[in-house]
């Protein structure tokens, strides 16, 4: 991977990706989710309903995050819940950002997200907790 340099945050996305892709010979390369995770984390880019972008190096993720509220609404579809467990359902590509926006919420229920594609794994720190949480959120969208 090519690291872009400190202070260079006004590189174009598509100046490194033309890089990268010449570096490999410009064909197609197949990675694995970890490495893709960890190459997005890297490049510091958030997930909108645009797609991809780059945050700006002055500002943290969270103050860029939508919030919860407005992803609940425009995102959530579904809210099932297993003892102190909710699987929240989106739309599809929905679920990055709206685990995110949970995350950076600071609720006292939620103990931690996993995201899918489409599919948050929200953890409570109980059964109570979890019931408490789903109707937040519901009462949200």
């Amino acid at each position: 991977m090519v690291n872009l340099l400190p202070g260079s945050a006004s590189r174009n996305l598509e100046v490194h990706a033309t890089v990268v892709v010449g570096l490999l010979g410009g064909g197609e390369v197949e990675v694995g989710q970890a490495t893709l995770s960890r190459d997005i984390h890297e490049l510091k880019l958030v997930k909108g309903p645009e797609g991809y972008r780059r945050v700006d190096d002055s500002y943290g993720t969270e103050g860029i995050l939508p919030s919860v509220m407005h992803l609940a609404r425009q995102f959530v579809v579904e809210i099932r819940q297993a003892q102190n467990l909710l699987v929240v359902k989106t739309t599809v590509g929905s679920a990055q950002p709206v685990a995110a926006a949970l995350d950076a919420s600071h609720w006292t229920e939620v103990v931690g997200t996993i995201a899918g594609d489409d599919t948050v794994l929200v953890i409570a720190t109980d059964k109570k907790q979890a019931q408490t949480l789903a109707q937040r959120i519901r009462e949200l969208s």
